[in-house]
């Protein structure tokens, strides 16, 4: 845990993002959803960044954006 509040700190660096996936992606693979969790993984790495990269607001307009791709695609 302690490594996961190191990582968060550099956010900005983009680290969180990728350490932030791949956690949760171990976590849902546990889980036996790995297949399903596959959309929402790739929204979390863009919600990341943009919340690290732009801030709050374009991190909502993202995930938003990121949301209606993947109930289309």
């Amino acid at each position: 845990m302690t490594n996961r509040a190191g990582y968060m700190k550099n956010a900005p660096d983009g680290t969180q993002a990728g350490l932030h996936v791949d956690l949760e992606h171990r976590r849902e693979v546990s889980a036996g959803r790995s297949r399903t969790v596959d959309p929402p993984t790739v929204r979390s790495v863009g919600w990341e960044i943009g919340a690290s990269t732009c801030g709050p607001v374009t991190c909502v307009s993202g995930r938003s954006e990121h949301q209606n791709t993947r109930v289309k695609g």
